[in-house]
């Protein structure tokens, strides 16, 4: 499930993208925020995926929210929505990488357009993770295997990338010295028959 940061100073504003979300069928786990510096010191416990954001609000703008969300999290996707169809706005936010910029009042089919292409993204980018991960585990493993020290698999990829190796606590390799299968294919059909396969 992906993570969501509501910011805006109106209440009914953040119930209203609440609603929306709901409307389309949305999973999210949501926090609001009813001003930037609450919503910056929220995504400190609370990383979310996503950052909607209003651009005026007190204390601390959207921009400027989004500015130091950049360089907090600079995988996080920010949407803007405002009643201010101000060119200098827009031209801001697609500098600090905004998703899109949406004007109030908020049109719901291009919000759910917006929130889709995103959540696309999001799913396209943790598939991507899965199968990277996967493979540097085979990969590793394959090399441990062939005799290459843990210490120089630390060096090369550090240790928080190999942590995964704690779920193994026992590994047992088997060396014959001629085929254990039979070298033909008929052998391998043999053995597979005598093992019930």
């Amino acid at each position: 499930m992906f993570r969501l940061m509501i910011a805006d100073d109106e209440d009914a504003e953040r119930m209203g993208i609440r609603f929306l979300l709901h409307k389309f069928g949305y999973a999210f786990e949501i926090r609001e925020a009813p001003d930037g510096m609450e919503a910056l010191k929220g995504l400190g416990e609370f990383p979310a995926d996503i950052l909607v954001t209003d651009v005026k609000m007190p204390f601390l703008n959207g921009i400027d929210l989004a500015a130091k969300v950049r360089e907090q999290f600079p995988d996080m996707q920010i949407i803007f929505f405002s009643g201010y169809d101000d060119f200098e706005y827009v031209k801001q936010a697609f500098s600090l990488q905004a998703v899109d910029y949406i004007l109030k009042p908020v049109d719901p089919a291009e919000f759910n357009r917006v929130i889709g292409r995103v959540v696309e993204r999001l799913t396209r980018e943790k598939e991507t993770i899965t199968q990277n991960e996967a493979f540097l585990k085979s990969y590793v493993i394959a090399r441990l295997l062939n005799q290459v020290s843990y210490e120089k698999l630390i060096q090369e990829y550090g240790k928080e990338q190999l942590c995964f190796l704690r779920e193994y606590t026992r590994l047992i390799v088997i060396e014959f010295e001629e085929d254990v299968f039979g070298s033909i294919i008929s052998d391998i059909k043999a053995f597979s028959n005598l093992s019930g396969g």
